[in-house]
C-alpha cells in the first residue's frame, strides 16, 4: 500500500489535511495535525468549493438538456 504522505510535497499534504483532515482522522488515518495558515485554509476552501461546483454542474447537466429538449432548443 502507498503512503501518500511520503509521495506528496509537504504543502500538498497540508492542503489535503486542511480539506479532509477530520474525515481522514475519523477513518483512522494518522494526520500530521499541523495547523494550516490562513493562506492554506483559503486555498482549501477554494478547492472544496470548486469541487462542489463541478459536482453540482454534473448533476444539473442532464436536467438542463431535458429542459432544452422540451423547449425545442
Amino acid at each position: 500500500m502507498r503512503d501518500w504522505r511520503t509521495q506528496m510535497a509537504p504543502d500538498d499534504v497540508a492542503l489535503v489535511e486542511a480539506i479532509a483532515g477530520d474525515l481522514l482522522s475519523d477513518l483512522g488515518y494518522d494526520v500530521t495535525g499541523t495547523a494550516a495558515g490562513a493562506r492554506l485554509r483559503a486555498k482549501a476552501t477554494t478547492a472544496a468549493a470548486a469541487w462542489q461546483a463541478k459536482r453540482l454542474a454534473a448533476r444539473l447537466q442532464p436536467m438542463v438538456r431535458k429542459a432544452r429538449k422540451r423547449l425545442g432548443r
